[in-house]
């Protein structure tokens, strides 16, 4: 994927979906803006039928009748050439602004539409497309508290909710390796074991979770979470026992201005290889930093993937191959909320320069690779919308902004089970919990139009998914009652929400 480096550009106009009108040249690279509608074609008033009365300056000889006669035909004759002259003129008027119109369309984008782009979800098309607008309000929403889940395999199953208590403390429902039914979960009834607390945080933490197997060939979780400063890490192995016991004790990644929530690539459990990346301050302000874990070596000090200045909300990072010879960064820019991607890879060792995808996006982005050189990209964006882009490396090319559907709250979420799936789960504005997938066989999305809900109007933050390895999705979210609720989804399958716990919040 060649990058074309990060380049300044005209910010997307701020305030809800305004569109402006822009010259050609400022169509060139980027979203592009519709043209106004002409206001230059004015009604045509009917003219008056004539009835023979006298018009001023009309002299009517009454003593001459013929004449008369003569003078009333003349008249008609005009009056019926001048109404035939003024519905030409109508006629041709009308003719003309549809021309002028639709030559005009090449300079406008198509509407903002909830229907799949004609090029597919991952960079099939010319990548020419006109685009959807997503201009809008550049503010970042905050992303919402969200449990976050690992499977090592069924039926093992973790899910970790960072609550909003003073220490913002970690904890755990968990199903084992040894489980004998799907709802065997540990503690016992709505309870949640404590993972850890003491965090030292200004802002509401996220967890990056990770499923790896190390030398000794044993399964092992890993959790990271960023606090005041710097970030958190602990760690268990198959024995559920975490490397420290002491609730208040985590390895911490000192001397780094942690600014934002972890990241982690996600490999194949085998792959010997971790990268945790957070947002940090830079010479430029805020830039793109990772920790690197080698058994040999251990963890490495901070590296930074130089670029512009950038939000400071996690980064998207994704492998598409599951292994370390390929990893896709995406951020968001400080100056215009629009999506920057760098990529590195094993044979040059080395980031690329950011490249600019524009967009306005106002949440983390959320990347997924469902198969190798395959990449979908999904935010919320400026107008509240759900928006997706993606790439294909068998062209080389990005799609446009896509916009799936209604407004949402948070960050979305995204899963791919198979090469040739994709589901899409995100927060409505009314508290409900949205779906949406993609199939690429035949590429299209259901429903269609909008979003399936899947639970109405009670979620208190954004949902998140997880795979166990058996085709079927778990999806868990938080409600208004502070309970970690769980529903499943797979061939055929819409489980009830079951209440796996009460979650110790404020």
């Amino acid at each position: 994927m060649a990058s074309t480096g990060y380049h300044d550009a005209q910010p997307d106009q701020p305030g809800l979906e305004v569109l402006q009108y822009h010259t050609q040249s400022q169509y060139d690279s980027g979203l592009q803006v519709a043209a106004p509608d002409q206001k230059w074609l004015h009604s045509v008033q009917a003219e008056k039928e004539y009835r023979g009365t006298p018009q001023p300056g009309l002299v009517v000889d009454e003593s001459n009748p013929p004449t008369q006669k003569r003078n009333i035909k003349k008249i008609v004759l005009i009056a019926i050439g001048c109404a035939l002259i003024v519905v030409g003129v109508v006629i041709g008027a009308v003719l003309g602004t549809q021309k002028s119109r639709s030559s005009s369309s090449t300079l406008s984008s198509t509407p903002v539409s909830s229907s799949p782009a004609t090029t597919s979800p991952s960079g099939d098309g010319d990548g020419g497309t006109p685009e959807a607008q997503m201009t809008g309000s550049p503010t970042s929403v905050a992303p919402g508290l969200a449990p976050t889940a690992i499977s090592w395999g069924y039926p093992h199953m973790e899910i970790f909710a960072v609550t909003n208590n003073d220490t913002y403390s970690v904890y755990r429902k968990y199903r084992n390796a040894n489980a004998s039914s799907e709802t065997e979960f540990l503690p016992g009834g709505t309870d949640m074991e404590l993972v850890g607390g003491g965090i030292n945080t200004n802002d509401a933490p996220s967890i990056a979770v990770n499923h790896r197997i190390d030398s000794g060939r044993t399964n092992r979780t890993e959790i990271h979470i960023n606090g005041k400063n710097t970030g958190y890490r602990k760690y268990h192995d198959a024995d559920e026992l975490w490397m420290n016991l002491d609730p208040n004790g985590w390895d911490i990644f000192e001397n780094t201005w942690v600014i934002s929530a972890p990241a982690e690539v996600q490999y194949e459990p085998n792959v010997t290889i971790m990268k945790v990346f957070y947002m940090g301050k830079s010479d430029v302000g805020i830039g793109a930093y990772y920790f690197e874990w080698h058994p040999q070596d251990g963890w490495t000090s901070a590296k930074q993937v130089s670029g512009p200045d950038l939000q400071p909300i996690a980064p998207a990072v994704v492998a598409w191959n599951y292994n370390d010879t390929r990893i896709d960064l995406f951020a968001v820019s400080r100056t215009n909320s629009h999506l920057l991607h760098a990529s590195w890879n094993s044979e040059a060792n080395n980031w690329t320069d950011f490249e600019d995808l524009r967009g306005c996006v106002t949440t983390s982005p959320v990347a997924v690779s469902r198969t190798s050189g395959v990449i979908d990209v999904f935010a919320r964006g400026g107008d509240a919308g759900l928006w997706h882009i993606s790439y294909n490396d068998g062209n080389k090319n990005w799609t446009n902004w896509t916009r799936l559907g209604t407004k949402i709250q948070g960050q979305p979420d995204a899963i791919s089970v198979t090469s040739d799936s994709l589901d899409v789960f995100a927060w409505g504005q009314d508290g409900s919990m949205l779906h949406k997938s993609y199939d690429s066989v035949s590429n299209s999305w259901t429903p269609n139009d909008e979003f399936d809900v899947l639970i109405s109007g009670t979620l208190s933050g954004p949902p998140k998914s997880m795979s166990d390895g058996t085709g079927n999705l778990h999806v868990f979210a938080y409600n208004n009652n502070n309970e970690l609720i769980w529903k499943t989804l797979g061939s055929g399958r819409n489980s009830d929400t079951v209440t796996l716990a009460n979650v110790p919040m404020v």
